[in-house]
């Protein structure tokens, strides 16, 4: 039974590929990439092959998933392409591609605005990073991928998206967001290795009784909760954001860069379940700002915008001192 649903999954993976070749219809490729999918998770006894035919479909899925704007959809086969490869045995080349899949998982988690779990898969792409052993000149010259990250993210990018996507400002700001976080989490370990010098006592007396406990292997990886839907407080914060990356593109006199950055606060505030008139109020004078820009050489500031925010800020302590069932977002980090 096994072999014979093995059989089939190989050859719906032969003709996924035959159809790539041919540029047939990213429809049709994808439902030979899902036959596959599904014929090997009917096999019982799942073999090394099987789980590298599911990581390879699941990764394919997610290109197209992502390419079509699909982000939700993205982000679950990049997770499941990443869980289907850890069943393997790793090595470097597999670690490589462990990289690039949370990457690329960040990257959907991103479009999807749900910055937690971007950091969470950058956060496992460092870590796969650091389990490789025999680093590329490249590699090495990255160092610390935490103290280095602009180079670490770059580096792989360059070798899973297109150009246009690079030189896009949703992967710039993406980047400095992911890049902030990593400098946040750089303090928090630097101060926590200095806890833990303290602490060294306590910690070898505490790996001895730990010798005596049956072992069990550890994964890795940290779980990415990217079916998580972000709350409204959230796509707020995330709109606060966009507003500071475009105040930034407007430093260095970049006004696409800058319409850009507003477009993509526009269409997080769209995604808010519960609006406030000072999300209408936001939305509006965003779009006049781009109105404004277009018309004009030299930018505004966004100051007045970013005020907006702090208003709400001071109006909704207000109404929470009146009224303790208010459910307002909070705009503080």
């Amino acid at each position: 039974m096994d072999e014979n649903l093995r059989k089939k999954a190989r050859t719906e993976m032969s003709r996924a590929a035959l159809l790539e070749s041919y540029n047939f219809s990213k429809h049709d490729i994808r439902n030979c990439y899902a036959n596959a999918i599904e014929y090997s998770m009917q096999i019982e006894n799942k073999m090394e092959e099987d789980y590298l035919r599911m990581s390879h479909a699941c990764h394919t899925i997610a290109i197209i998933n992502f390419n079509a704007k699909k982000y939700d959809l993205a982000a679950q086969y990049y997770h499941e392409s990443a869980q289907h490869l850890q069943h393997t045995t790793l090595n470097d080349v597999r670690y490589r591609t462990l990289v690039k899949l949370y990457i690329d998982l960040s990257d959907a988690c991103s479009e999807l605005y749900h910055q937690d779990a971007a950091n969470e898969a950058i956060n496992n792409a460092i870590q796969a990073f650091h389990l490789i052993q025999n680093k590329t000149n490249s590699e090495l010259h990255i160092g610390n991928p935490r103290e280095h990250f602009k180079a670490f993210y770059e580096l792989y990018e360059a070798q899973t998206s297109t150009n246009t996507y690079i030189t896009s400002t949703k992967f710039t700001n993406h980047e400095q967001l992911l890049m902030e976080r990593q400098q946040e989490a750089l303090l928090l370990s630097q101060f926590s290795d200095i806890s833990m010098e303290e602490m060294n006592d306590l910690n070898n007396h505490l790996e001895n009784m730990l010798q005596y406990l049956p072992e069990k292997a550890k994964n890795p990886f940290s779980p990415v909760l990217f079916n998580q839907k972000p709350n409204d407080d959230t796509y707020r914060s995330a709109a606060k954001d966009f507003l500071r990356m475009a105040q930034s593109h407007m430093q260095t006199g970049s006004i696409s860069d800058t319409i850009a950055s507003y477009r993509q606060a526009i269409h997080v505030l769209d995604k808010v379940s519960v609006t406030t008139s000072n999300d209408t109020q936001i939305i509006a004078a965003l779009n006049n700002q781009i109105t404004y820009l277009q018309k004009k050489s030299t930018p505004a500031r966004p100051n007045a915008i970013l005020a907006m925010f702090a208003n709400e800020e001071t109006a909704m302590e207000e109404d929470e001192e009146e009224n303790q069932s208010a459910s307002y977002m909070s705009y503080s980090k």
